[in-house]
C-alpha cells in the first residue's frame, strides 16, 4: 500500500492512498490520524476524509441540491432602489 502525503500552501496537508484521497487539507493531527487509521485497520477508518473522485463529485452533487433544496443558493441582492 502507497500512502503519499502532500503539503499544500495553506499548511495543511492531502492524503492520497491508492484512488482514495482527501478533497480538502487536513491539519497535521488528521493527516497522522488518517494515515494510522490506514496502518492499523483496528482503529477505525477514516472513511469520511478519503474518498475516490467519484465519490467527492457525488457529495459535492448532494450538497449543492441540499442547498438548492432549502434556498441557501447564494443569489446576489439588486441594488437597484437601495439608499
Amino acid at each position: 500500500m502507497k500512502i503519499e502525503i502532500e503539503r499544500c500552501e495553506d499548511d495543511c496537508f492531502m492524503v492520497r492512498i491508492g484512488d482514495r484521497y482527501s478533497n480538502s487539507g487536513l491539519c497535521f493531527d488528521e493527516m497522522l490520524g488518517t494515515v494510522a487509521m490506514e496502518l492499523m485497520p483496528k482503529l477505525g477508518r477514516h472513511a469520511h476524509w478519503l474518498k475516490t473522485k467519484e465519490q467527492w463529485d457525488a457529495a459535492a452533487e448532494s450538497r449543492r441540491n441540499e442547498a438548492y433544496a432549502t434556498k441557501q443558493v447564494f443569489s446576489p441582492v439588486s441594488s437597484e432602489g437601495a439608499e
